[in-house]
C-alpha cells in the first residue's frame, strides 16, 4: 500500500512541480473558511486555485465546496487534488493544455 502523505507534503510536491513548469504558486492565507489551499499562476494569464489534500482520508468540508462553486461560478477553475500522484497528473495535464 502507497503511503498517504500528509496534506503538507502534497503541497511541497505541487510548489516543486509548479516551480519547475516556470509558473508561481502562492499559499492562500485563510481569511475565509474554505478557500483554496493555493493559487497557480502561469504564463498568458492562466489562474487556477487548488484545494489539496492527502490521498486517503482527506474529505472537502461543505464549507469549501460552497467557497469553490462561488470561484468557479466567476469563471476560475478550482481544482482538488488528493495525493502527490494526483498533483503530478495535474500538472501534467494543465502543461499539455498550454502546449509545452
Amino acid at each position: 500500500m502507497a503511503k498517504n502523505n500528509r496534506e503538507k507534503d502534497v503541497e511541497l510536491h505541487l510548489t516543486r512541480l509548479v516551480k519547475r513548469a516556470g509558473w508561481i504558486t502562492w499559499k492562500l492565507a485563510p481569511t475565509e473558511v474554505g478557500m483554496p489551499d493555493r493559487i497557480v499562476i502561469a504564463p498568458g494569464g492562466h489562474v487556477w486555485m487548488v484545494e489539496l489534500k492527502r490521498e486517503r482520508g482527506g474529505v472537502v468540508s461543505p464549507r469549501q465546496e460552497y467557497v469553490h462553486r462561488q470561484v468557479r461560478a466567476l469563471g476560475v477553475p478550482v481544482y482538488v487534488l488528493a495525493g502527490k500522484e494526483a498533483v503530478t497528473v495535474w500538472v501534467q495535464q494543465r502543461k499539455a493544455d498550454l502546449g509545452r
